[in-house]
Order: structure tokens, then sequence, then C-alpha cells
């Protein structure tokens, strides 16, 4: 999985070897013309190998992923790394502007955007960024991981996603390595064209990389609408043990404390979520408000 840097580009956005590049790319406009633009992260390493693509809020509401990536992109010094990260971690910006599921304004709308892949060029825009991130970032890469989290009003045991749990791809050797490396006690073994709870998931992200012969994991942490800080830490171990799976990073994953269990049925549960900021101490609460979950350094 060697990629030669100097012929990489992300949607514009060209690798640099030993060196962080960033740009906000246009993917198209708001009704009243305000633009809408997608921010790219893209580290090149000093030498060549795999490219990773990491991607968080494609859910407008799920913002613990945001901050875990920026996590991981900080601790990541490109003289140290092998081959290439790119990263969307706003990967829907009209979603994230309030906070929703999808974008509430949107015509026909709002529409989950992780049930449209692989998008279309010429739909709305939700079908049009979905378009963008698959076709720019997902089939460029040669592993994704997607972070989301909980339903507006709960919380979720941290898992990720083996979906689909079968072979015809011929990428779930890599797929289940990578998901013991990030570490989460649960991994769910989704089997192929079964509903998510009662969502039929054939254009969720997973699954249309799977046909493409991507291999694509999902991660669920946390609540929605705000950070969910104790998941935070050991998510971005997790990536970093990704990293390392893949031999981008120097050393073995780091082993995690939890055993790994293997679920086939149902999913982990989803309980009340935490007190919001205004209940919290004030120290707390200033923390909680100091954030910036789109301020990657």
């Amino acid at each position: 999985m060697a990629n030669q840097m100097a012929n990489q580009e992300f949607l514009g956005v060209k690798a640099e070897r030993n060196a962080v590049v960033r740009q906000r790319v246009p993917v198209g406009q708001l009704g009243d013309g305000t633009p809408v633009t997608l921010p790219v992260i893209v580290i090149g390493g000093k030498d060549d190998g795999p490219t990773i693509y990491l991607q968080s809020g494609i859910h407008g509401d799920e913002v613990t992923g945001i901050e875990v990536l920026r996590g991981i992109l900080t601790q990541v010094n490109p003289s140290e790394l092998r081959g290439t990260i790119v990263a969307v971690p706003t990967a829907n910006p009209p979603a994230f502007i309030s906070k929703t599921r999808g974008f509430s304004l949107e015509e026909r709308g709002p529409f989950d955007m992780n049930r449209v892949f692989p998008g279309s060029a010429h739909g709305v825009l939700s079908e049009r960024i979905a378009h963008a991130l698959f076709h720019e970032f997902v089939m460029k890469a040669d592993f994704t991981v997607d972070f989301h989290s909980a339903l507006a009003g709960c919380n979720i045991y941290p898992f990720i996603y083996v979906d689909p749990d079968d072979n015809e791809s011929g990428t779930l050797d890599v797929r289940v390595s990578m998901a013991r490396a990030f570490g989460t006690e649960l991994v769910y073994h989704k089997k192929r064209g079964s509903k998510l709870g009662t969502s039929v998931m054939t254009g969720a992200l997973s699954t249309q990389g799977d046909l493409h012969k991507k291999p694509v994991l999902m991660a669920e942490l946390g609540e929605a609408q705000r950070i969910t800080w104790d998941m935070v830490g050991r998510s971005v171990d997790g990536g970093l043990n990704m990293l390392r799976e893949l031999g981008m990073l120097a050393g073995k994953p780091v082993a995690t404390k939890e055993p790994l269990r293997n679920v086939t049925s149902g999913l982990p549960a989803m309980i009340p979520p935490a007190p919001k900021s205004s209940a919290l101490p004030n120290a707390a609460r200033r923390l909680v408000n100091r954030s910036r979950p789109t301020s990657l350094y």
C-alpha cells in the first residue's frame, strides 16, 4: 500500500512531503449564495507509505469525533510519518452550523448524509458533498475511518463497526485488525444487508466503500451536540494505534486495557446524557465553553 506522494491530490489539495497542508475547498453554496467549504488537512510523511482518510462531523450534531480528529492530527509529526493522512474534520458544514444531524434547510430535506453515498454530483447539497467526500477522499485512500456519536438526547457505549462482516470485497482482515487496534471493548460485526435498527444502510459510507473494495470503519463515541471529553483521550490513542497497525507510525499498537468482545446482534446500549455544561462546576463549564472543535491546531 505504498503510494507515491508526489502524485496525491484530494479535492485539489496536494500532498507535500514532510509537511502539513490546510485548505478550505468550495463544494457548493447555500440558497443565498453563501459558499460551503470543506476543511481539508493533508499530512505528508517523510517517506512513502499507505494513505488513510479520517473523517468526522458527517452528522452536524456529532462533535466528539471532531475533537478526536484534532487530537490525532496534532500528535503526528510529519518527519515520523510514513505515508499520507488526509482528514476532513467537519464533513457536513451546513449541518454543523445548526448542530443538527442533517442540513435542516435543505430542499426536500433534511437528509442523513450517511444514507446517500456515493452521492451525486448533480443532486441536492448533501448529495453533492457526499459525492466529493466519496470520490475525492475515500476512493483515493487505502483505509477510511469515520467518527460518529449517538443520536440527539443519548449517550452511547463506545464501539466500532465491522460492516459488512464478510470478505466479499477482500478487505475483512484489514478491517478486523484495524478495529482491534482502535481498542474499544466492543466490536460490532454487522451482517451484510442488515438494518441498523429500522434504518436501511445501503447508502452508508461503509456499505458503499465495501462495494468499491475500499475498507471503511465507523467508530461510535459519546453523545450528540457536545464533546464527550472522557471519550476523547482513549479515542485519540486508538487512532494513533491504527496508524501503527498500518505501519505509518513506528512501533506496535498499544494493547487495550479492556478485553475485546465481538457483538453480532443488537447494538451497544444508549443511555441518557450527562448534565449539560450549565450543570457542571464553574471550572469545567469554562473549559467546555472555550472548546473550538473546528480549530485544528
